[in-house]
């Protein structure tokens, strides 16, 4: 093999300084070792590529990101831009691959949507009520007026005086769980309920002084049967009726029967009182000329009594005579002592005055029967004396 030895400079093509050590390849691809120190810019029309760049880097441009700064660097954490040229990872912002994780709250300007979610919900509004998935316990709840809780349930709150109940079908109205009615009587100012037809039956209050308007206003009532002074009664067919012969003037109190006045028996609460009876009464029946009663206590004589035993064992014993006017002129009353006790202080006291002012026995207030067995007869004027007409 023979070998060519060059001495001297030696010309190289596309070579500046003449070594063949600063000869670059342009025309074909070309492996360069070791380091290359470039002591000007190295530029290229296409891309430089290297496994790995070294050096300050403060002569690069046209990079996409520029990274001066990576603060609070650790695993999992989030990076965020501080600025231009820093970033950092975030404490309270972690993702391990599956799982985000917020110290903090998260906002959105739209919907956020998951598969679910966990936790208080402190702080969320407007959520459907057709969305949960289970019943709400009224244990959860803040409670305002006229509701509680009822083992776990919301029900209304009723007072034991408001007059409402609650049952299986809802909330009713109990009226006897209402207050009783202050005073025990109506006033016009109470008010009632009524489903008011003028306003689609809405419910509306009214007063009884309303409703007394209303009915004396719009209503029509059966007026009173019969002619004036005629006495209204309950015919057989139940209405109101009146006849001619039942008849009261109240100017005049005169009470008019045609017709027969009847009592099932003669006792207080159904015998008939009059200061003077008038006809013929030859319809009468029942009458007694020697009516007697018995008396061994004080007592009225009235206007039907006749002979009138009294008994004495006890203490004296006054008989008040009413008013001599209730009597027909020439009644006699005969005072007995049946007991013939009538001795001492135990006397028959016949008294005028205490019962009626102004009418005497003889000019006197009172006689006395003072004699074992005594007997005293008096008889009516009619008009405001009596008079004794026998004695024994």
């Amino acid at each position: 093999m023979a070998y060519n030895v060059l001495k001297g400079n030696v010309q190289f093509i596309n070579s500046d300084s003449g070594s063949i050590e600063s000869m670059v390849d342009d025309y074909s691809n070309q492996t360069i070792a070791g380091i290359k120190t470039f002591s000007g810019i190295l530029t290229a029309s296409t891309g430089i590529s290297s496994s790995a760049y070294f050096g300050n880097g403060a002569g690069l441009s046209g990079l996409d990101v520029a990274v001066n700064t990576y603060d609070n660097a650790s695993n999992n954490r989030v990076l965020t831009s501080v600025d231009a040229t820093s970033i950092r990872g975030e404490d309270d912002l972690t993702f391990d691959g599956s799982l985000l994780t917020v110290l903090g709250d998260v906002t959105a300007s739209v919907n956020i949507s998951g598969s679910g979610f966990y936790g208080s919900a402190v702080g969320l509004k407007n959520i459907p009520v057709d969305q949960f998935a289970a019943n709400i316990s009224a244990t959860s709840l803040t409670l305002g007026n006229g509701v509680e809780n009822s083992g776990g349930s919301l029900v209304a709150k009723l007072s034991a005086s408001s007059g409402l109940s609650l049952t299986s079908d809802g909330l009713g109205v109990n009226p006897n769980g209402a207050a009783t009615l202050a005073g025990g009587s109506l006033a016009g100012a109470d008010e009632f309920l009524v489903s008011d037809n003028n306003v689609s039956n809405a419910l509306r209050k009214a007063t009884i002084t309303n409703l007394q308007t209303y009915m004396q206003s719009n209503l029509s009532f059966g007026g009173a049967a019969g002619s004036q002074h005629q006495i209204q009664f309950r015919d057989g067919g139940g209405s109101f009726a009146a006849s001619s012969d039942l008849t009261f003037n109240d100017s005049t109190n005169v009470l008019v029967l045609n017709g027969q006045l009847t009592a099932s028996t003669l006792v207080s609460s159904s015998q008939v009182f009059a200061t003077s009876f008038h006809g013929d009464g030859s319809s009468l029946t029942g009458l007694s000329t020697n009516s007697y009663k018995s008396f061994t206590t004080n007592f009225n004589v009235f206007a039907e009594h006749d002979l009138l035993g009294v008994v004495t064992t006890g203490s004296a014993i006054t008989a008040s005579l009413p008013a001599a006017s209730q009597f027909n002129p020439g009644h006699r009353i005969t005072f007995k002592d049946v007991s013939g006790s009538c001795s001492g202080s135990n006397h028959i006291v016949i008294s005028a005055s205490s019962y009626h002012a102004g009418d005497r026995i003889d000019g006197q207030g009172i006689v006395k029967i003072e004699a074992g067995f005594g007997a005293v007869t008096l008889a009516s004027d009619g008009v405001a004396s009596f008079f004794i007409v026998s004695t024994s």
